[in-house]
């Protein structure tokens, strides 16, 4: 029997994260939520995660600021960012740390399903 892929998503919406979660579960996948840059950096180091979402806002540090972390721990996991961020500025920033694909929020859940489905081939 094969494990379908664990995808870590770390949000601090709740609403954000429950729908993504949700939409995520249906599809079949496995998944760990987190709402802290911290909480997620200790699942990360004790669990081999396939792909990550995470959000720009944070409750404990700027989500550039984990990503950049996270591909210190893990180069090669394909990461989605989501952001309310209108200016540009965060996106500029997350793609300059090697990101897979920036999503402004409200985002299209289907879309991103897409690009994990395509990614995890």
């Amino acid at each position: 029997m094969d494990i379908e892929p664990l995808i870590l998503l770390v949000d601090s919406d709740e609403k954000s994260q429950n729908t993504l979660h949700s939409a995520l579960e249906s599809e079949g996948f496995r998944i760990n939520t987190a709402s802290k840059g911290k909480e997620a950096l200790k699942f990360l180091r004790s669990n081999e995660v396939s792909f990550m979402i995470i959000d720009t806002s944070l409750k404990d540090m700027k989500g550039i600021e984990l990503i950049w972390q996270i591909k210190g721990l893990d180069p090669d996991c394909p990461l989605i960012v989501t952001s309310r961020d209108t200016s540009g500025d965060a996106e500029i920033q997350a793609r300059e740390a090697g990101i897979l694909y920036y999503a402004r929020k409200p985002y299209n859940v289907e879309h991103i399903l897409s690009v994990i489905k395509y990614s995890l081939q």
